[in-house]
C-alpha cells in the first residue's frame, strides 16, 4: 500500500479519536456552566501537627455527565516518610474517598452532588508535616484530545499533498508527446 494512503488513514484515525474524546470526555471551556467554582484550590505550606487533622472545603457548583467531571486532589507533604490520611466527604457527609499513604498521593473522584465537599487531612505520624493540597479537574484528557486533533490534521494535510503529488507525477508521465 502506498505510504500516502497509510498516513491518510492514520491521520483520519487520530482526528476521529481526538473528536471522540472531545465530545465524550472534555468539558467545553467556553460554556457558562462550570462544574468547579475553583479550578484549583491550593492550601500551601499548611503545618499539620502529629495526631491532628486539618479541614478544608472544596466547592463544587454543579455536576454534569459523570465522565466529564472527574476531579483530582493532590496531597503533597514533607517529610514523606510520615503516614498521612486524606478523607473526602460529600455535602451529605458520605465518605467519597479515603487514602492513606506515607508518600504524596493523587486521588480521583467523581462529584455527584453539587455543594461543599469536606477534605480532612490527618497526620498519623509522630512528627509535624507541611502539606500542599491542590484540587481541580483532570487536564489529561484535554491534552490528549488536543494533540490527537492537531497531529491528525497535520497528517491528513501531509498525506493529501503526497497523494496529489503522486497523481500529478503519474498523469504527467502518461501524457502522450
Amino acid at each position: 500500500m502506498y505510504r500516502g494512503y497509510i498516513i491518510l488513514i492514520v491521520g483520519f484515525f487520530l482526528l476521529f479519536a481526538g473528536l471522540s474524546i472531545n465530545l465524550m470526555y472534555v468539558d467545553n471551556p467556553t460554556s457558562a456552566h462550570v462544574p468547579f467554582a475553583d479550578e484549583k484550590t491550593v492550601l500551601s505550606s499548611t503545618e499539620i501537627e502529629p495526631d491532628s487533622t486539618i479541614e478544608t472545603n472544596l466547592k463544587v457548583t454543579g455536576t454534569q455527565v459523570f465522565w466529564k467531571n472527574l476531579a483530582y486532589i493532590v496531597i503533597h507533604f514533607s517529610p514523606s516518610n510520615v503516614m498521612v490520611q486524606g478523607t473526602l466527604k460529600d455535602p451529605n457527609g458520605v465518605t467519597v474517598m479515603r487514602n492513606e499513604s506515607d508518600r504524596p498521593f493523587v486521588a480521583y473522584f467523581r462529584p455527584n452532588n453539587p455543594g461543599n465537599y469536606t477534605l480532612l487531612v490527618s497526620n498519623l505520624g509522630n512528627v509535624s508535616v507541611t502539606a500542599d493540597i491542590t484540587f481541580g479537574r483532570n487536564p489529561l484528557l484535554n491534552v490528549i484530545a488536543g494533540y490527537s486533533l492537531e497531529i491528525g490534521i497535520i497528517l491528513v494535510i501531509v498525506a493529501a499533498v503526497m497523494i496529489l503529488r503522486k497523481k500529478l507525477r503519474t498523469n504527467k508521465q502518461n501524457v502522450p508527446r
